[in-house]
């Protein structure tokens, strides 16, 4: 489930490959674009933060394993997501 769901992921944030060729649109359009990239992006903070952070890490906790503690790089994972998705959501005006 959690290769199918990064799969998808990774699908919808290609999304964000349709922002390029809508770089000189108007605005509107522009900003219509990036539902793909906001939709995978948002999946992929649902993934690493809630399934990994918050249930690997203290439903099975994760953090008391010195070998399979992956609760850092998810964390990186997740803020990384949450940024670019909190850019990509800011609203585009008409370019001058």
């Amino acid at each position: 489930m959690i290769i199918t769901t990064e799969a998808a992921i990774g699908l919808l944030s290609l999304g964000a490959i349709v922002l390029r060729f809508r770089l000189r649109a108007p605005g509107r359009a522009f900003n219509r674009a990036k539902l793909w990239a906001i939709i995978g992006l948002t999946l992929g903070f649902c993934l690493w933060f809630f399934g990994f952070a918050v249930v690997g890490g203290e439903y099975f906790a994760m953090w008391q394993s010195k070998l399979w503690n992956a609760l850092d790089g998810a964390f990186r994972i997740a803020t990384t997501m949450l940024a670019a998705l909190v850019f990509i959501s800011l609203p585009d005006g008409e370019f001058t």
